[in-house]
């Protein structure tokens, strides 16, 4: 058995985040997946939605997903956000790997986050501990990946890292935010979360 953990602001969630989620491998022995949102820190820009609205944002998406993906359950963690304090990736897999002792854990990621990884702290512990699915989201070839892990991480056997998904159009949450001015933004949502972020948007802004 094995369980994903996949972190991000989800600030607010939308289709990019929901297509990776779909992306899991239906093959793999995944029996939970683990949505971490980040801290939204007060010394950064001011983020869209709060701690709280993203977290309802999220909890609202739980029924749909689970359906989308099988038998795998689908879970809100409040890890990072109630430490109230920057977190990296690896302190997020420690936490994880400490609750699944014994079972495989895959770090699901967007192809923008790939090609950084090489800047992340404790970066080639990462790598040895965790398996990657990383959800390509662009033109770039399948091969391009590989080669970049190769060389990066040429300890690391190169099974630990599966790539999924089809170029599909980059959807940011910055450019979301940009268009909820002009209420362009509904197409990149989820039909289900629109109600509740016209909700918040007035709570918002």
């Amino acid at each position: 058995m094995a369980v994903v953990i996949y972190g991000g602001a989800f600030d607010p969630f939308h289709l990019g985040h929901q297509y990776a989620i779909e992306q899991i491998p239906k093959e793999y022995d995944i029996t939970d997946l683990f949505v971490v949102p980040t801290f939204q820190t007060p010394l950064k820009s001011r983020p869209l939605f709060s701690d709280e609205q993203r977290l309802q944002l999220l909890e609202k998406m739980v029924p749909e997903l689970e359906g989308a993906t099988s038998k795998i359950k689908i879970h809100i963690d409040r890890f990072e956000i109630n430490r109230q304090t920057q977190t990296f990736a690896i302190d997020i897999i420690k936490h994880f790997k400490d609750r699944f002792q014994t079972q495989k854990i895959y770090f699901l990621m967007g192809s923008d986050c790939f090609f950084d990884l090489h800047k992340w702290k404790d970066i080639h512990t990462i790598t040895k501990v965790i398996s990657l699915i990383v959800v390509k989201r662009d033109s770039i070839e399948t091969k391009k990946y590989r080669e970049y892990f190769g060389e990066q991480f040429n300890a690391i056997p190169t099974k630990k890292l599966t790539i999924v998904g089809e170029s599909f159009k980059d959807i940011s949450s910055s450019t979301i935010k940009l268009l909820f001015k002009n209420n362009d933004w509904e197409k990149y949502s989820p039909k289900t979360l629109i109600p509740l972020i016209y909700s918040f948007k007035k709570e918002t802004l």
